[in-house]
């Protein structure tokens, strides 16, 4: 516990019931029915969670390379040690958050329509992956390749994605989007 004064001379305590001998153990809000948020965001995963950008625009890991980033890696090798699937500096962000929050969890939340995801390579999912969304949208840069691979996948669920294939062709039986959304094949 420890006592604020205010400036007319009355005082009150805060319970800092959260503060553990290595640091915060929980975040101190409780809800209504008397769970900590913590248990609350555990509920699900989000891309952001990982690092997602989702502002629209290719976004490479190269940029975790810059001194001074929000984040900071000194090499690939670096940035293999947290996002194994990574191979080139050249890969998208988008895409690596992506690809760890499937490995993280089953249930993925890309946000709502303020979340414009790019990336330039296929993420695959596992069997009973859930992927939610509020109206996000995840584009695909690269040519001929998928944005989500489902292939030889059980019960996989998708809501409230909008793909794009490149450019800003959407993906309604669109020869000119040159990207699948979801591959399936065998699912």
């Amino acid at each position: 516990d420890f006592t604020t004064s205010l400036v007319d001379g009355t005082s009150f305590t805060t319970n800092l019931a959260g503060v553990g001998a290595t640091g915060w153990v929980d975040l101190l809000i409780e809800t209504k029915y008397n769970r900590t948020l913590r248990s609350k965001l555990d509920e699900f995963i989000s891309v952001k969670d990982f690092c997602a950008v989702a502002d629209g625009t290719l976004h490479t890991v190269q940029e975790w390379t810059v001194a001074g980033s929000r984040i900071y890696y000194k090499d690939l090798a670096a940035i293999q040690a947290d996002y194994p699937h990574v191979t080139a500096l050249t890969d998208s962000i988008d895409w690596a958050a992506t690809v760890k929050a499937f490995s993280a969890s089953n249930v993925v939340n890309f946000g709502d329509d303020k979340n414009h995801y790019v990336v330039n390579k296929t993420a695959f999912t596992n069997d009973n992956q859930k992927i939610i969304g509020n109206f996000a949208t995840i584009r695909q840069v690269e040519s001929g390749t998928q944005i989500f691979d489902t292939s030889n996948k059980a019960n996989n669920y998708f809501s409230g994605i909008k793909f794009v294939g490149m450019g800003t062709a959407d993906f309604a039986n669109s020869a000119g989007s040159r990207s699948d959304g979801i591959y399936a094949y065998n699912a």
